[in-house]
Order: structure tokens, then C-alpha cells, then sequence
């Protein structure tokens, strides 16, 4: 019912829970998809997956809440996601993350991306 909240047993509102789901997007060049090996959010180790994104220009987020937020890849580049879980047993940091660390390995040196601050999108209520 539109506009129905849930309860719990004794008719107290049970407020929606946040859902946060974390990813990133990288832009690289080349046929060979980066080589990464951990992505620290303020110091915290988070598993995580890639995915190569087929597509140049992508929509993110759900539209009708975030509208106009696309991302494109320079002619030549292909984006990748990275989808980020905390391991097993632990919980996700915070959001509003300023201290991202993305390391990677290119021609056989360890490198270290910094990515300064995070964009959290708008979603529709979970409980």
C-alpha cells in the first residue's frame, strides 16, 4: 500500500535499513585488463570482483533517482567495474570514504591509485 510504513509487533515504525553497494569504474587502455591486486577503503581491505564493461558510455545508479550520471570511455579506452564485498565476517566502511587505495600491478611493479572521495547515489528504501 503506497505510503504504508512497516511495523513491528507492537506498532512501532521499523525505519528502512541503509543498503550500500560499492563499486568503482576505471578507465584503461590496451587489450590487457589491468592486473589488481587489493582496494583499501581507509586503511580496510575489501574482496573484490572485476568486471570488464562492454558498453562506452554506461548510466549509474538507478536513473529515475539519479538522472544524468553516465560515464563515458575515451575513444581508444574501455571501462572496467570493481565490485567490492567486505570479507567474510566483516563490515563496510563507512560512507564517505576519502582515502581510497586501488593497487595494481603494471609491467611488474606494484602501483598505487588514489582516489580521493566517493559519489553516493540515491536509492529507494530496503528494509
Amino acid at each position: 500500500m503506497p505510503g504504508a510504513q512497516m511495523a513491528d509487533e507492537n506498532g512501532n515504525p521499523i525505519p528502512p535499513r541503509a543498503s550500500i553497494t560499492r563499486f568503482i569504474y576505471v578507465e584503461y587502455s590496451g587489450t590487457k585488463m589491468p592486473d589488481i591486486k587489493a582496494v583499501l577503503y581507509n586503511g580496510v581491505s575489501l574482496d573484490f570482483s572485476i568486471v570488464r564493461v562492454k558498453e562506452k558510455t554506461i548510466a549509474v545508479g538507478d536513473q529515475d533517482l539519479n538522472p544524468g550520471n553516465t560515464i563515458t570511455a575515451k575513444k581508444g579506452n574501455t571501462l572496467l567495474q570493481i565490485n567490492l564485498q567486505p570479507f567474510e565476517g566483516k563490515t563496510m566502511p563507512e560512507a564517505g570514504s576519502k582515502n581510497i587505495i586501488i593497487k595494481s600491478k603494471f609491467a611488474g611493479k606494484l602501483c598505487k591509485f588514489y582516489v580521493t572521495n566517493e559519489k553516493a547515489f540515491a536509492t529507494l528504501p530496503r528494509y
